[in-house]
């Protein structure tokens, strides 16, 4: 794991353990997803994404500033995390029930 800030840091150690755990939550409590869909979405991240990779998706769940945030705490890694997050992203529709 990377240094990428204190606050992003503190994330990611805290998320690190039960990452699925979080990005369900995260997801719920964002909201325009069914619980079904937050539990889909969150175990596929948990099978998919590396550790670092679903903290990331932890903070960005509260919406565009803190996307915003999070990309910027990505410093160089952001694209290439954009790319994989898209990937992602297009797994989970075809996969979680809608």
């Amino acid at each position: 794991m990377r240094y990428v800030g204190f606050a992003a840091f503190t994330l990611l150690v805290s998320t690190t353990a039960a990452s699925a755990a979080d990005i369900g939550a995260a997801c719920i409590e964002n909201g325009g997803r069914t619980p079904a869909q937050c539990a889909c979405f969150a175990e596929m991240a948990a099978t998919s994404l590396t550790l670092d990779d679903q903290a990331y998706v932890v903070m960005m769940m509260p919406g565009p500033a803190a996307t915003r945030a999070a990309l910027r705490d990505m410093a160089g890694d952001a694209e290439a995390f954009m790319q994989r997050y898209v990937a992602f992203s297009a797994a989970v529709e075809l996969q979680c029930p809608s």
